[in-house]
């Protein structure tokens, strides 16, 4: 993709760009494919001999399409909603959702990944080691997201300026786009929760209830981006979707919760209290880096980003170590078994 915007860019357009994506698409399956031939995976043209399987599966899949089509439901509207603000808000929205991912996809979508597979497997062998599971890759999603959501909330207007601004995208395009940034940060592992919940509940194959807390989402990020972006502009539209998140997460964690016997509650325990150890870190740690930030802004961006960002993370394992967080401790024991 990064070659045919290179060279195909200016002889070819937006067409080449379009073509390169095909390409490094075609070329992702290309090079797994021969992986997959090693464990007997191949393209089946014979559908009949499994019609019963596929029925089954398309009759367990159609919630998943119907909750992907709401989450990209919930986008369209966002952005439809953006068009009656100023203009550039609906590219300010762009610019902002984009750089949110960038913690999400580098470091919490590759563990929602990464454990997935795991949760299948004790979901197949019971659901007491299914929620013990769930339960202890949640507190690590948190635990790894509070850092990179102080980092974006105390520098997120440099962090916009060093991603984008340049050429047509300036000062005031920051500003714009710094406040649909804000509230995306301030609503970070939220979005990673969602996504990790949501796997969780396709491995018990709860689909439907996946699908109904998606379209539950769609309607009040709907009422929400309408209401708060009167008021906030296009920072509204984006804490719209942060709520709309959070409420999401805790429907499906709350669905965990109601499903589990008495006797087998022990586990959210620890869940509360982790979640309110890095609450107050969360809290300690905002305070101590909006009081040094300024003491940076005289930096070039980069330094104050480095600054920042190992201010930030060298003081959250410090406090992690303090308040003895669960999660902490845990990659320890992996470190010590390897």
């Amino acid at each position: 993709i990064i070659a045919a915007t290179v060279l195909f860019a200016a002889p070819f357009g937006i067409e080449g760009l379009a073509w390169g994506f095909v390409f490094g698409a075609a070329s992702q399956f290309l090079i797994q494919y021969p992986s997959l031939k090693k464990y007997g995976i191949r393209p089946i043209v014979s559908f009949l001999p499994h019609k019963r399987q596929i029925a089954q599966t398309l009759f367990t899949f159609y919630p998943i399409i119907i909750a992907a089509l709401a989450i990209q439901l919930n986008s369209v509207v966002d952005r439809i909603i953006a068009t009656s603000l100023e203009t550039g808000s609906v590219s300010a929205l762009n610019y902002a959702n984009r750089l949110l991912w960038l913690p999400l996809s580098i470091v919490l979508t590759p563990l929602i990944t990464v454990l997935y597979p795991s949760i299948v497997e004790r979901a197949l062998i019971g659901y007491q080691s299914f929620l013990n599971l769930t339960l202890k890759g949640l507190k690590s999603l948190l635990f790894l997201a509070i850092p990179f959501m102080v980092v974006m909330l105390i520098s997120g207007n440099s962090l916009i300026t060093l991603a984008f601004q340049r050429g047509a995208f300036d000062a005031s395009a920051t500003d714009m786009t710094y406040r649909a940034f804000l509230f995306y940060s301030a609503c970070l592992p939220f979005f990673a929760l969602r996504d990790y919940l949501m796997n969780a509940f396709y491995a018990l194959k709860k689909t439907k209830v996946a699908m109904y807390s998606c379209l539950i989402a769609v309607l009040l990020n709907v009422l929400l981006s309408w209401v708060l972006s009167r008021y906030l502009g296009v920072g509204g539209i984006a804490l719209a979707s942060g709520i709309s998140m959070l409420l999401q997460s805790l429907y499906l964690f709350g669905y965990l919760w109601l499903k589990t016997g008495k006797t087998d509650k022990a586990a959210f325990r620890d869940v509360f209290q982790e979640s309110g150890k890095l609450t107050i870190i969360g809290a300690i740690l905002y305070g101590i880096a909006l009081w040094i930030h300024p003491l940076t802004l005289s930096l070039p961006i980069i330094m104050e980003l480095v600054i920042i960002t190992l201010l930030v993370f060298g003081l959250y394992l410090a406090l992690s170590m303090l308040f003895k967080v669960g999660s902490l401790q845990g990659l320890k024991r992996i470190r010590s078994s390897k």
